[in-house]
Protein backbone atom coordinates (compact mmCIF):
# COMPACT_ATOMS: atom_id res chain seq x y z
CA UNK A 1 0.00 0.00 0.00
CA UNK A 2 1.52 3.29 -1.19
CA UNK A 3 -1.02 5.91 -0.17
CA UNK A 4 -2.68 6.35 3.45
CA UNK A 5 -6.58 6.15 3.52
CA UNK A 6 -6.89 9.54 3.58
CA UNK A 7 -4.93 9.85 0.31
CA UNK A 8 -7.06 7.42 -1.45
CA UNK A 9 -10.44 8.69 -0.51
CA UNK A 10 -9.58 11.91 -1.26
CA UNK A 11 -8.37 10.78 -4.92
CA UNK A 12 -11.35 8.63 -4.82
CA UNK A 13 -13.85 11.53 -5.04
CA UNK A 14 -12.28 13.07 -7.94
CA UNK A 15 -10.98 9.79 -10.13
CA UNK A 16 -12.95 11.07 -12.84
CA UNK A 17 -10.53 13.57 -13.57
CA UNK A 18 -7.17 11.79 -12.37
CA UNK A 19 -3.92 10.87 -14.72
CA UNK A 20 -4.04 7.35 -15.87
CA UNK A 21 -1.48 6.24 -13.41
CA UNK A 22 -3.05 7.23 -10.17
CA UNK A 23 -6.38 5.56 -11.52
CA UNK A 24 -4.56 2.70 -11.97
CA UNK A 25 -2.69 2.92 -8.28
CA UNK A 26 -6.25 3.23 -6.96
CA UNK A 27 -7.24 0.31 -8.89
CA UNK A 28 -4.19 -1.77 -7.92
CA UNK A 29 -5.56 -0.58 -4.02
CA UNK A 30 -9.12 -1.54 -4.58
CA UNK A 31 -8.01 -5.37 -5.94
CA UNK A 32 -5.26 -5.56 -2.86
CA UNK A 33 -8.31 -4.84 -0.50
CA UNK A 34 -11.18 -6.70 -1.73
CA UNK A 35 -10.12 -10.04 -0.78
CA UNK A 36 -9.65 -8.80 2.78
CA UNK A 37 -13.17 -7.43 2.95
CA UNK A 38 -14.51 -11.19 4.28
CA UNK A 39 -11.85 -11.70 6.17
CA UNK A 40 -11.81 -8.51 8.00
CA UNK A 41 -13.34 -10.27 11.79
CA UNK A 42 -10.92 -12.42 11.47
CA UNK A 43 -7.96 -10.55 11.75
CA UNK A 44 -6.02 -10.30 15.06
CA UNK A 45 -6.37 -6.89 16.97
CA UNK A 46 -4.22 -4.34 16.11
CA UNK A 47 -2.98 -1.91 14.34
CA UNK A 48 -2.83 -3.50 11.18
CA UNK A 49 -6.62 -4.59 11.11
CA UNK A 50 -7.91 -1.12 12.03
CA UNK A 51 -5.61 0.26 9.32
CA UNK A 52 -7.41 -2.57 6.89
CA UNK A 53 -10.78 -1.65 8.11
CA UNK A 54 -10.43 1.78 7.50
CA UNK A 55 -9.07 1.20 4.44
CA UNK A 56 -12.16 -0.65 3.71
CA UNK A 57 -14.44 1.99 4.18
CA UNK A 58 -12.80 3.70 1.00
CA UNK A 59 -13.05 0.61 -0.72
CA UNK A 60 -16.53 1.31 -1.97
CA UNK A 61 -15.13 4.79 -3.50
CA UNK A 62 -12.07 3.35 -5.49
CA UNK A 63 -12.43 3.21 -9.14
Amino acid sequence: MTLKPAEGGELADRWQTLPVEQILLLRRHKNFLAPLAPLVDQLPAGPDAEHVRTWLLVLPHLP
